[in-house]
């Protein structure tokens, strides 16, 4: 119970929830909040699916068709599972990358580092 309070209030839950014993996140920020959380999940590869049912025979089965298809893909490109896994890291912190870049893009910064850079005009 403590890890999640400790969620609620990274998330914007005030100091409260960490000790009181029966915490009060507040109806006017629990909308924000749980924004913020879905908004994360979705930025690290999560998928959010409303008003479905989660049980246990559920999970084992998208856990063991999310291995099923990296081997399906290992096998079929000659590497190994942990390569796939790898290369499916390495693509996703360059998505980052470039998501990152492009805001800086947008905010003139690129443009403002450039100048420094007198032969890359």
């Amino acid at each position: 119970m403590q890890r999640v309070m400790e969620l609620f209030h990274y998330f914007g839950a005030n100091d409260t929830v960490l000790y009181e014993a029966h915490a009060h996140i507040g109806s006017d920020k629990l909308p924000t909040i749980i924004r913020a959380m879905r908004e994360c999940i979705i930025e690290h590869g999560g998928e959010i699916h409303f008003y479905t049912c989660v049980d246990e025979s559920l999970f084992r089965t998208l856990i063991t068709e999310q291995l099923a298809r990296q081997q399906r893909i290992a096998a079929g490109s000659g590497t190994t599972v942990q390569d796939v896994n790898q290369l499916i890291r390495q693509f996703e912190q360059a998505k980052d990358m470039m998501k990152r870049m492009t805001s800086q893009m947008k905010g003139g910064r690129a443009q403002r580092m450039m100048r420094k850079f007198p032969g890359m005009r």
